[in-house]
């Protein structure tokens, strides 16, 4: 494990019987009525730390184990990603060899065609002849290697049909990896405060508030930005809002600036502009006679398309947002049974031993499963009680006919 931890070296001084001495030390003082009060708090502490010492034995067994599950993990994780970074750099060797086997195809048709020349001097139809047998060879080598790059790609998706599917194999390895290393780091936090005399009450506060694990500076990036985003979103829809309550304040100012902008524009317009707007639209009866009124009309039949867009996107969003709370809920939910289930567990295999804590677990999954049957069989029964009483329903009322 490396260096070993300050609590774990006290644990073993305690283990070989160093502490012992210094027990009995402080124990003579107290009898003799020399111990001091720094001396007194120490006995005491070592008194606690010693009741703890078979607890501390049993959370180290159960770290042990997990620390096995944790190696094998990684080891899988590694072997997957070694095949994945294989197959990758075989796959791009041979496509590397693909195109250079064109190139030196190429390049041997040219040379071939430059030996049909009847001009070449011999000197120069020696160099072409040399060059068209170190293409050739060229091409041999390319070829093996192209063939030995696929048997090894063809290897590798043989071992990788095995090994399942990696997409999905990989993350949840990861999530297996972080799973087991905080129920480790949970087990240091447990053998360290045992070991500085701490009761479980205390402990078992830590592990209720204990948080699974560190955010990678990534993380916290992505989480900041999704954050600031969100915040940019809700100031978004409290501008919409806005629009949607003051509108008719809106509506009310903006007539008013509209009357104001008609009064003070200039009365003519140059014949050219005026035959330019008439090829561009049509112009109602109504907007000859009340050009104001009808640009007003206008302005408020966009507000209020606008608003009524707004609310045709928001509806599907809502709903897609409930679905992601009522999921998180649910995760959350499941994350914290079995934090709390993790928490149980711990206290129970301090106190009473891995091996016992396993096998009060297992008959108490034994019982669930039976309860569980049970309430089954029991609904099936009634469902079939019910079901009959349905079927005998008709009979009867044909007898009472007849």
């Amino acid at each position: 494990m490396g260096n070993k931890r300050k609590w774990e070296v006290e644990y073993e001084n305690y283990k070989n019987g160093s502490m012992d001495k210094v027990y009995q030390s402080l124990k003579t003082k107290l009898e003799d009525k020399t111990i001091s009060k720094e001396e007194y708090d120490q006995m005491k502490k070592i008194e606690k730390v010693k009741s703890n010492i078979s607890k501390v034995t049993n959370i180290l067994e159960l770290r042990t184990k997990l620390e096995t599950r944790l190696s094998k993990l990684k080891d899988e994780k590694k072997q997957i990603d070694e095949h994945e970074a294989t197959r990758g750099k075989t796959e791009k060797t041979i496509k590397e060899k693909e195109v250079e086997l064109d190139k030196l195809a190429k390049e041997k048709e040219n040379v071939q065609k430059q030996l049909k020349n009847g001009n070449l001097s011999s000197k120069e139809k020696i160099e072409l002849e040399n060059k068209l047998s170190k293409l050739e060879s060229d091409m041999e080598k390319n070829n093996k290697d192209f063939a030995d790059n696929h048997t090894i790609l063809r290897t590798l998706k043989d071992r990788e049909s095995k090994m399942g599917n990696l997409a999905e194999r990989k993350p949840a390895l990861d999530k297996n990896i972080i799973a087991i290393s905080s129920k480790i780091s949970k087990c240091n936090m447990v053998a360290s405060n045992l070991m500085k005399g701490a009761s479980w009450d205390s402990i078992d506060l830590k592990l209720e508030n204990w948080k699974d694990r560190k955010l990678t500076s990534k993380e916290k990036i992505t989480d900041k930005v999704k954050g600031e985003n969100k915040e940019k979103t809700e100031r978004i829809n409290e501008s919409k809002g806005k629009d949607n309550i003051d509108l008719s304040e809106q509506i009310e100012s903006t007539t008013e600036q509209i009357l104001k902008e008609e009064g003070t524009k200039r009365e003519g317009a140059t014949e050219k502009e005026n035959n330019e707007e008439k090829s561009l639209q049509e112009i109602s009866e109504f907007e000859k006679k009340h050009p104001r009124l009808a640009r007003i009309g206008k302005w408020i039949k966009s507000k209020w398309n606008k608003i009524r867009g707004n609310k045709d996107q928001q509806e599907p969003k809502k709903e897609e947002e409930k679905d992601k709370k009522e999921e998180s809920v649910e995760v959350t939910g499941k994350a914290n049974s079995e934090r709390d289930e993790f928490r149980q567990y711990l206290k129970d295999v301090a106190e009473k031993g891995m091996k016992q804590a396993d096998r009060e677990k297992l008959d108490m999954a034994k019982k669930q499963s039976y309860e569980r049957q049970a309430a089954k069989d029991a609904e099936w029964k009634n469902k079939q009680m019910q079901s009959k009483k349905v079927s005998a329903q008709p009979e009867k009322e044909d007898s009472e006919e007849r």
